[in-house]
């Protein structure tokens, strides 16, 4: 694994300080878009991930610990007349319809959290009534589990008339296991900015969204793009799961250079591993500076 400061590419170049550049080298509809990481490579989840209409996953911390987690959540979905013939709670388990064979549930435990993925209307309804988060007082005992649906969305960034766009692609991959969100900032139809984002840092054991991959393209850093594409990035998670799940982790895999772990630093995110490559925050934490 390549030492911090060390001149190879990391998922996190984000030489992307606002400076007199953007006045000085305005870029335009014809500047090239040059990203030089690896997009066909992730560790904690699909690189490519494939929204799916109608399908959605639960995710968040239960109080059972371990292979119980799921084995509770079994246990509730079998009392209503869903079915599942395995009994290896350590794997990803599908449970079928009340009188069907369709797949309707692949329940699983990733860093301590629940993952319960929805095929069906009705089996989110089901997730919603029996299993996830609400926030009423009068029902304490109920598990907390932020929904994650597996659509593609674009939102608009700032002001309107700058033509930035975000778009967030959330789902499965192809013969890959896990979850992930892919975010591509444009300008216009460009994507000059992009981020992999997954659901865990499964080498640090942390639950929640991880920054898998940053990077804005080479001919259009020095324009801030990259603070507004962790702005548009924490939002959607925040929106997420903010709402229903108390010290969420917002974490970045493999911070391997020393300009990039600074950058991060002033984000808010903090050391996690003690060699300055793991980091994180809690979602809500602003940032130390602009």
């Amino acid at each position: 694994m390549p030492k911090r400061g060390a001149q190879e590419l990391s998922p996190q170049q984000v030489a992307d300080d606002p400076n007199a550049d953007r006045v000085k080298n305005p870029r335009t509809s014809s500047t090239p878009t040059t990203f030089k990481l690896n997009w066909s490579w992730s560790v904690n989840g699909p690189y490519e991930p494939t929204p799916e209409a109608g399908v959605c996953t639960f995710m968040g911390p239960w109080e059972e610990e371990g292979a119980h987690r799921i084995k509770a959540a079994l246990d509730i979905m079998r009392e209503h007349g869903y079915r599942c013939q395995q009994d290896d709670y350590h794997e990803d388990l599908e449970v079928l319809g009340k009188s069907t064979d369709d797949i309707v549930f692949v329940v699983t435990e990733t860093c301590g959290w629940l993952h319960i993925r929805c095929a069906t209307k009705e089996a989110e309804d089901f997730v919603l009534e029996h299993l996830a988060i609400l926030t009423e007082e009068s029902r304490p005992d109920f598990r907390m589990l932020g929904r994650v649906p597996h659509v593609e969305v674009t939102t608009k960034m700032g002001d309107s008339a700058n033509g930035v766009t975000m778009t967030s692609r959330t789902g499965n991959g192809a013969g890959e296991d896990g979850i992930s969100t892919l975010f591509e900032l444009k300008k216009g139809t460009k994507i000059v900015a992009k981020s992999l984002c997954t659901y865990a840092n499964i080498g640090m054991q942390n639950p929640g969204p991880t920054i898998e991959l940053f990077e804005v393209a080479e001919e259009w850093r020095c324009q801030g793009y990259a603070k507004l594409l962790l702005q548009g990035i924490t939002d959607h998670f925040e929106n997420m799961f903010f709402a229903h799940i108390e010290e969420v982790k917002f974490n970045v895999f493999r911070c391997e250079t020393d300009h990039a772990h600074e950058w991060f630093r002033r984000q808010g995110f903090r050391d996690w591993d003690d060699s300055g490559e793991e980091l994180g925050k809690y979602l809500g934490v602003e940032a130390l500076s602009d």
